[in-house]
């Protein structure tokens, strides 16, 4: 099936080589995070050349910057596989991620939450709605979307880049669902939303540690299980 690179904000008839590299590997991306495009799966260049209506050049620089980011390894003669990740790297990972999590937070707490002070407060209203009329399937977003609003207050652009690669890196390394797990798990988001706003920098840190680290605790517990 073809694909329209204009479904991604990019119209071929406008875009230069760059662009249309850089529209691919996003789209790419997007289907590998969701599951679409599977662990293992190999991505060939004349097909998805064919695919998304382009020449062989922007889908090599496609695959060549998702194997950059983690998601690619490309062997020659074999082309481009998706990687299957090992439950060392899905642990690095959610390590990372962690820590610059945290950091946010405090960088966030110090600022007040800054120009997105307000936004991080709809989004505390909002979830606090959805828990009062039970209607818990609103929460995921809602987390994702107040995670990303405490890295866009911590007023650190190139944190806010870095958090949107790893944040997309572990959903697709790690992504469970443990029944109530979401509904709980609000709570710290309450305590470091609320630190964050108030300005108590070791209070938002300290939420946010334990909320990051509850994945963590919950793969460690699936790893043994496993063993």
């Amino acid at each position: 099936m073809r694909t329209r690179l204009t479904a991604v904000g990019e119209a071929p008839e406008r875009a230069d080589r760059a662009s249309l590299g850089q529209a691919i590997a996003d789209a790419l991306r997007v289907e590998i995070v969701d599951g679409t495009i599977a662990p293992g799966d190999r991505l060939r260049e004349v097909a998805l050349a064919e695919r998304f209506e382009v020449s062989r050049v922007p889908v090599r620089e496609a695959l060549q910057q998702l194997a950059s980011e983690g998601y690619l390894v490309i062997q020659p003669r074999r082309g481009a596989t998706v990687v299957v990740p090992s439950a060392r790297v899905i642990r690095e990972t959610l390590e990372v991620r962690n820590e610059l999590e945290v950091f946010a937070a405090r960088l966030a707490a110090a600022r007040r939450g800054g120009e997105h002070r307000q936004h991080i407060r709809d989004v505390l209203d909002e979830a606090a709605a959805a828990r009062a009329a039970g209607e818990l399937d609103r929460l995921p977003g809602l987390i994702r979307a107040f995670h990303t609003a405490i890295s866009d207050a911590s007023g650190n652009s190139e944190l806010v880049r870095l958090l949107a690669t790893i944040r997309s890196q572990a959903t697709w390394m790690y992504a469970v669902d443990v029944p109530g797990r979401t509904d709980e798990s609000w709570q710290s988001h309450d305590e470091i939303g609320e630190a964050v706003l108030a300005g108590e920098v070791a209070a938002a840190e300290d939420a946010m540690r334990r909320d990051v680290e509850r994945d963590l605790a919950v793969f460690d517990r699936m790893r043994a299980g496993e063993g």
